[in-house]
């Protein structure tokens, strides 16, 4: 597991090793300098493979709807349920 504070700190972490050892994201939607959704517009052209999963503590469907269209696995509201978040990762570990 690896932290990023930062849509560009994720994006330099993901470029250190070619391909990633990355398999799962998990982004915040509001972050300082590129915004979650530029994030996964990113991670999604540039690693198609990488799990792709967005939160955000505003559960407006806008935001949904871009980040699933742009091809988040899931989209979580805070406060997040960490049971749902932990079978979430199980599910991508076991398949």
């Amino acid at each position: 597991m690896v932290f990023a504070f930062s849509g560009q700190e994720a994006l330099d972490l993901l470029n250190d090793t070619i391909p990633p050892d990355v398999v799962y994201v998990f982004s915040d939607i509001n972050m300082p300098g590129m915004s979650g959704l530029d994030l996964l517009d990113t991670i999604k052209k540039n690693y198609p493979n990488i799990k792709v999963s967005m939160i955000s503590a505003y559960g407006d469907q806008e935001n949904y709807e871009k980040a699933i269209k742009s091809g988040a696995k899931e989209f979580f509201t805070k406060p997040i349920d960490f049971n749902t978040l932990k079978k979430e990762i199980l599910n991508i570990i076991n398949s």
